[in-house]
């Protein structure tokens, strides 16, 4: 590539390079040093030959071949770094110096002994100091310069972070420059330290407050947000984005103006209570962002008025008592318990009266009201005339008599209700019927008045 270029004095060969061919700088007798990088695994036939300008190279430890008169007629080396730790790897034809007496190999610590067995180790071979390179974490960066160092000579360091990543410190020397130049007499390790980048969130704006500004490290996910003050309310951030809060992740420095207006109010209708339903006040709201500026207020449901009740009868067995709310003319139907008593009872001058008197509860609260039923006049068995007897009736369902203070009756309907009054229309005695052969005694003698399913008969005893 080179051949034959003498007027060329230096050269760097990128990393990506993996091989230096075959008289690739033969005759570039104006070079006077060259960098071999870590890539190279192979230096070809006659690749430096007649390179008389260079006085020293150094060979990487990742170089296995190298071919016959590399280095021949480079007639001013006097250094070569040879970097092997494990000098079986190298494959090499064995003349590739012109004069192995006239250079001094540098070779590992340690590895003297080793490389002395080899046929093309001149006898001026010295041990190189041992310089052990580390870093805190190897995914935040790297360190350049060598590890194998000649005693006495001055070497440069650099600590090179990756991406997102910056140099701190060093430990192990005082000095803390980047690059790194320190004289090396004796083995030693150097340890570059590194860490993530820090980067600032600022957020700015009027009629707020904010949550979120700081410094953090790069890719982390911070929330961010804006509180507005009373009657503001947010509409973006300075970068058109809406979210409020919102997540960021971090980058790189950035700074962020939160934009506000004020609240329009709208009215938010009152909701009248019902006897059931609770209501509601009259409220506020931003018609733009729709936030509560003023909380309606609940108002208790009002619960039932009832007037006095209408009662209402169907008939002497059922009654109804019926309550109206005054509000919402709710209606509530309570069934009546039913009892009844003869007020006044009948005589064969005069009708009598049934009094029935039905009962409700309602809310905790007792309500009655009374019918009254009509009880017609006596009528004496046979006839009108209220003369005494004591024979039998001629009722085909009864027979009636008295005799000796008692009244008796034979029947064959054991389900009918008896009501006994003197000859003034006061009730004696009332019973039901239990047999069909009913003796009821009276503590006194006269003429009774026995009345069986409205039919009366006029007994004397």
């Amino acid at each position: 590539a080179f051949n034959g270029c003498s007027g060329l004095t230096s050269i760097d060969i990128p990393e990506s390079v993996t091989s230096i061919g075959n008289r690739a700088f033969n005759g570039c007798s104006g070079l006077t040093s060259i960098d071999i990088p870590e890539s190279v695994t192979s230096i070809g036939n006659y690749a430096f030959n007649g390179c008389s300008g260079l006085n020293s190279i150094d060979i990487p430890e990742s170089v296995t071949s190298i071919g016959g008169w590399a280095f021949y007629d480079c007639k001013n080396l006097t250094s070569i770094k040879l970097n092997w730790e494990d000098d079986g790897i190298l494959k090499f034809n064995s003349v590739w110096f012109i004069d192995l007496n006239k250079v001094t190999l540098y070779i590992p610590d340690g590895e003297k002994e080793n490389y002395q067995e080899k046929d093309w180790v001149c006898n001026n071979t010295q041990s190189m100091l041992k310089v052990t390179l580390l870093i805190n974490d190897e995914k935040y960066g790297k360190i350049k310069g060598d590890v194998n160092v000649i005693p006495n000579t001055i070497e440069i360091y650099t600590a090179i972070p990756n991406e997102h990543y910056h140099f701190v410190e060093w430990e192990g020397v005082s000095n803390t420059e980047n690059p790194l130049e320190i004289t090396v007499t004796e083995n030693f390790e150097l340890k570059a330290i590194f860490a993530i980048d820090q980067h600032t969130i600022t957020l700015k704006g009027d009629n707020c407050t904010f949550s979120g500004s700081g410094e953090y490290e790069y890719g982390k996910t911070v929330k961010i947000e804006a509180k507005p003050n009373t009657g503001y309310h947010f509409i973006k951030w300075s970068d058109n984005n809406t979210d409020n809060p919102r997540e960021i992740e971090v980058t790189k420095d950035l700074e962020l103006e939160a934009v506000f207006e004020q609240h329009i109010s709208e009215i938010l209708p009152s909701k009248p209570a019902t006897c059931t339903t609770d209501g509601l006040s009259e409220g506020l709201k931003c018609s733009v962002c729709g936030v509560i500026l003023k909380e309606p207020e609940t108002i208790k449901a009002l619960g039932h008025t009832y007037g006095d009740p209408t009662f209402i009868w169907t008939d002497y067995s059922k009654a109804v008592a019926s309550f109206v709310c005054t509000k919402d003319n709710d209606t509530q139907n309570i069934n009546g318990v039913i009892t009844s008593d003869t007020t006044l009872a009948p005589t064969f001058d005069k009708e009598g009266e049934l009094t029935y008197t039905a009962t409700f509860t309602f809310n905790g609260k007792p309500y009655t009201d009374t019918k009254k039923q009509v009880l017609e006049k006596l009528k004496p068995q046979g006839g009108d005339d209220p003369t005494p007897t004591n024979e039998l009736s001629q009722n085909p369902q009864y027979k009636v008599w008295g005799y000796n203070g008692v009244v008796y009756i034979e029947t064959e309907n054991t389900d009918s209700q008896i009501q006994i009054f003197d000859l003034n229309g006061r009730l004696i005695k009332s019973q039901s019927l239990t047999s069909s052969h009913t003796e009821i005694i009276i503590n006194n003698k006269g003429v009774v008045v026995v009345v069986i399913d409205k039919t009366s008969y006029k007994v004397a005893l």
